[in-house]
């Protein structure tokens, strides 16, 4: 009568565990069910009832490829594993089938057992797939307009370039696999140029200078020189300090000053030969002697001038007196340089009444005789809204890329480490339970890992909805 009173005691104390187990199965947010080894459904959870729109009682009837993407199991078919082989567990991502017929993307856990039994916990991915695509298709965006740009796009990390586009290794010669990887200034710029070049690359990474603006003399494949125009600010990408920027090639336009100032003294004395020169360039140029009286001026001057100043010739022929008063005493301060004999260069910007500004980049530089005195100066106006505009989309695009990455990061940091401590306790606890099921204590510990685990994962499927970005 021990013996059996002591066998009926044990049954007793099986049931409570099974039923202990059967309420944690079944309140478990992730959808969890057990196949045998022929792929027939011999238990599911609730969760797993409503990933895929059946009753239990339905998928209890069923086949686990009948829960799975027709399409999918053609190039990816289910495999069987053997009732003698060891327990395995694996991880990976499958096409479920929902009743309705629409499809959607899970992470399944799958773990097999010698005894005819394989347990997958399926988890819906769909937010994440989504919040992937999102930062593919930006990356894409970025890279197709990069590609297909006229101006020269490039970036740089660790002093070395990381992606340049065609039209940068066009102006000098290479290939773009040629350069990515390489020292800027090792291979195109000039070797009494890249002391101020590297100068300017170490400012920015180091995060003393934000951005700059320069001219400098290129070094082509061939070992022939060109002038180029850099543009570049310091970025974060990845958490690393980077320069992105882009690049014009010049030298046409350096022809075309060079022959300015070649031409200087007889420019003064012949207003013919002046407009011959000054006329057949997109950019605004106006001659000055040196109390700034305007002696000639190009079309294009002329335009900038009325658009930016009101100025009218009628007016008088002075530049100071067309400046105006709050951007004086700045403009006055490179007069001074320039008449000095330095070189200035600079950008400005007007507003607009679309709401974005008309930018453009002006260069002053000195007029000399052969004895070095100063006879006057020339003044360059480019309009360069269009390349500003560029950046503009150009940061944007980063920015975004930026967004996603963080999004993606964050959502990984908080599966690794706000789930694994709730589920490290949980299994603690187990073993502790195996002592001793009928610990209440352990009990009530379970259940309050397990509604924080639920809580977090409710939190992060909300955030990643809320984060998600369709562009």
């Amino acid at each position: 009568m021990k013996e059996k009173a002591e066998l009926l005691d044990l049954l007793d104390q099986l049931k409570k565990s099974e039923e202990k187990y059967r309420q944690l199965i079944e309140q478990a947010s992730d959808a969890i069910y057990l196949l045998n080894h022929s792929g027939d459904f011999i238990d599911v959870n609730q969760s797993m009832c409503a990933l895929l729109g059946y009753t239990r009682e339905e998928l209890l009837k069923m086949k686990v490829a009948d829960t799975i993407d027709p399409e999918q199991l053609k190039i990816d078919p289910l495999k069987y594993v053997p009732r003698s082989a060891p327990e395995t567990s694996t991880v990976r991502e499958r096409r479920f089938m929902h009743k309705n017929g629409q499809a959607f993307d899970v992470e399944v856990n799958v773990k097999t057992f010698p005894d005819d039994r394989v347990m997958v916990i399926a988890r819906d991915i769909t937010v994440r797939k989504a919040m992937e695509m999102d930062l593919k298709n930006a990356e894409l965006k970025f890279r197709t307009i990069a590609d297909k740009s006229m101006v020269g796009i490039y970036i740089v990390q660790g002093g070395k370039f990381v992606y340049i586009n065609p039209r940068f290794a066009e102006v000098f010669g290479y290939t773009t696999e040629e350069l990515n990887g390489e020292y800027p200034s090792n291979l195109i710029i000039h070797p009494d140029h890249r002391d101020k070049v590297n100068e300017s690359i170490r400012a920015r990474l180091s995060g003393e200078i934000e951005s700059v603006h320069y001219e400098t003399v290129g070094l082509r494949k061939d070992g022939s020189n060109n002038w180029v125009e850099f543009y570049g600010s310091r970025v974060m990408l990845d958490n690393v300090p980077s320069i992105i920027g882009t690049m014009l090639d010049i030298t046409e336009r350096k022809k075309a000053e060079e022959q300015i100032l070649t031409e200087r003294e007889s420019l003064l004395r012949s207003e013919a030969n002046l407009q011959t020169i000054i006329n057949n360039t997109d950019t605004a140029y106006a001659l000055l002697d040196t109390a700034l009286n305007i002696i000639e001026y190009n079309n294009m001057a002329l335009r900038y001038a009325q658009k930016e100043f009101n100025y009218n010739p009628a007016s008088g022929k002075n530049l100071i007196a067309q400046i105006p008063v709050e951007r004086l005493p700045k403009f006055s301060e490179y007069i001074a340089m320039v008449l000095n004999g330095d070189p200035i260069s600079y950008e400005v910007s007007y507003p607009e009444p679309d709401g974005y500004p008309k930018w453009y980049h002006v260069r002053m530089f000195p007029i000399a005789n052969h004895h070095k005195h100063i006879l006057g100066l020339v003044f360059a106006a480019t309009d360069i809204s269009d390349h500003k505009r560029s950046e503009q989309h150009l940061q944007q695009a980063y920015e975004n890329i930026q967004h996603h990455v963080e999004s993606i990061k964050d959502m990984a940091w908080k599966q690794s480490h706000l789930i694994r401590s709730p589920l490290a306790n949980l299994k603690a606890l187990v073993q502790i339970l195996k002592n001793d099921p009928t610990d209440q204590v352990v009990l009530d510990y379970i259940s309050g890992e397990l509604e924080r685990l639920d809580t977090v994962i409710i939190d992060m499927a909300n955030e990643a909805s809320a984060r998600t970005v369709y562009n």
